[in-house]
């Protein structure tokens, strides 16, 4: 099976180095570039399976790339980036991949809640899977952590997880991750 190639288009040349560099240990070929426009002639012509886009690229800017690169590319996936943090980023582009090659999901519901500080989350799965829910947090002062708060394999039928509420203090955005047989099913801000 070939790599996924990516393309990644931000303005901030730290952020692309870093994201490449750790695309590329998760396999997957990596290329990026700044928002210049037009877009550069090396890429158009070029395929893609994924263009992910940095936070603050215009929707316009978007729009003009995704355009171009469906011409070759029409089943291109496109992501903006929902965190400065590059592991989490690198996340949502596996999950975004992931989803895109699933015919038979495991979990084909996911919800969850937050009361009192508490997280608790409902699935229900389809077939026996292996489940790890994890917990990045990310913050100007300490950077990026991830926690794994569960890891199970779960029969079907319905399952609530629920968590104490240390798994959600602290400060800093928090992101949940939910993987499923090792591969990144659902991402959300918590």
């Amino acid at each position: 099976m070939n790599s996924p190639r990516i393309l990644i288009v931000d303005n901030e040349p730290q952020m692309m180095d870093r994201l490449t560099a750790v695309l590329a240990k998760k396999g997957y070929w990596t290329s990026s570039t700044s928002t210049q426009l037009p877009i550069p002639n090396s890429l158009q012509g070029s395929y893609f399976d994924l263009v992910a886009f940095g936070r603050s690229i215009s929707q316009g800017v978007r729009q003009c790339y995704e355009d171009i690169l469906r011409f070759n590319n029409p089943k291109l996936l496109a992501l903006t980036g929902i965190s400065p943090s590059v592991p989490v980023v690198a996340e949502q582009v596996s999950m975004a991949l992931n989803r895109s090659r699933q015919h038979d999901q495991a979990i084909s519901y996911i919800n969850y809640d937050i009361n009192e500080g508490r997280l608790a989350v409902m699935m229900l799965i389809a077939k026996e899977c292996e489940v790890e829910i994890s917990l990045y947090r990310t913050n100007i002062f300490y950077g990026t952590s991830e926690k794994s708060l569960f890891q199970e394999t779960l029969s079907a039928g319905e399952r609530f997880v629920r968590f104490e509420e240390s798994a959600l203090s602290g400060f800093g955005a928090k992101f949940m991750v939910i993987r499923v047989d090792g591969k990144v099913f659902y991402m959300k801000r918590l």
